[in-house]
């Protein structure tokens, strides 16, 4: 069974293969039923580029990714929104 992380990059580069690149990419891996329909703060920190500590900072600031509080302390991230929340980031740079 493979890692998050390698699953990950794997569907990345099963897209970037088809042609998809920037926010069309990050659309592409949100609705990728490959990948689990809600994440854990310490998956989503893979997919974000942080870690499960600076997305609890994140949120006790409001900022960061929208999430789901299930109970008190368990905190999951939807995948559209994770990755929807990465694609209105994309930053286009000028050839």
């Amino acid at each position: 069974m493979p890692t998050f992380s390698e699953l990950l990059s794997e569907r990345y580069s099963h897209w970037a293969q088809q042609g998809l690149h920037g926010e069309a990419l990050f659309m592409a891996l949100a609705f990728d039923a490959e990948i689990a329909v809600m994440l854990p703060p310490e998956n989503a920190a893979i997919v974000v580029g942080s870690t499960p500590s600076g997305l609890k900072q994140q949120r006790a600031r409001n900022t960061g990714p929208p999430f789901v509080r299930l109970t008190g302390k368990v905190i999951c991230y939807p995948r559209v929104d994770l990755f929807r929340y990465l694609a209105r980031r994309y930053v286009r740079r000028a050839a």
